[in-house]
């Protein structure tokens, strides 16, 4: 089976940590939407005794699970910046060797 390349870009990654940043800002617009509401059931008395303390166990799991997803999500979208920054320095680097070998 023979193996096929991927090639990825320095503005591919930046690109994908863009789309990264609007995940979790979208991410972060949802739940806290979802939390708003739960709230304001549970606020108005709809949601009483069991159904009341799982909406709060619930609104606890959601601001868990979203700290989660920000803190991966920023080392992600950080990482990607930094390797698209490296790989602009190789290239940059790799064509002034070239240059200079070939005397252009």
């Amino acid at each position: 089976m023979p193996s096929e390349q991927i090639n990825v870009d320095s503005e591919f990654l930046r690109d994908t940590k863009s789309a990264v940043v609007t995940a979790m800002e979208h991410s972060t617009q949802l739940s806290t939407d979802c939390v708003h509401l739960i709230e304001n059931v549970v606020g108005s008395r709809a949601f009483t005794g069991d159904a009341a303390n799982m909406a709060n166990i619930t609104i606890a799991e959601i601001n868990n699970d979203l700290s989660k997803i920000l803190e991966h999500g920023r080392l992600l979208a950080e990482h990607l910046g930094k390797t698209a920054d490296v790989m602009e320095a190789n290239e940059g680097e790799s064509a002034d060797l070239f240059r200079g070998v070939s005397g252009g």
